[in-house]
């Protein structure tokens, strides 16, 4: 018996969200840690610069951000481990805020 192929898994990145109008940029994205509103630049290639910075991941960027502002770390990395996709939130087009999460799950709902 032949085995089927296997799909690729779907990965969607940054950038698909931009690329199909859900994100306007340069924008600033934004999360809440410990009651601190957390800031972060989204550049058109998809990167997030905090504080001169640049990070092509967001849970990098997020890790990265929450454990300078707090000024410690949980890891041998240097930095906490944070989704984020779930941490980021931003001003869509529409005006309404929602996470990177919820912008990816709306273009994998296409």
């Amino acid at each position: 018996m032949k085995a089927l192929p296997q799909s690729e898994p779907l990965t969607i990145v940054v950038t698909d969200l931009i690329d199909h109008g859900l994100i306007s940029v340069p924008t600033t994205v934004f999360g809440i840690h410990s009651g601190r509103r957390i800031e972060a630049r989204l550049t058109p290639e998809g990167t997030f610069v905090y504080r001169a910075n640049t990070y092509s991941s967001p849970s990098v960027a997020a890790g990265r951000a929450i454990t300078t502002e707090k000024g410690i770390s949980s890891s041998r990395r240097g930095y906490l481990s944070i989704n984020g996709w779930k941490f980021w939130r931003v001003i869509c087009p529409d005006g309404k805020i929602r996470t990177l999460a919820d912008i990816r799950d709306q273009l994998l709902s296409c």
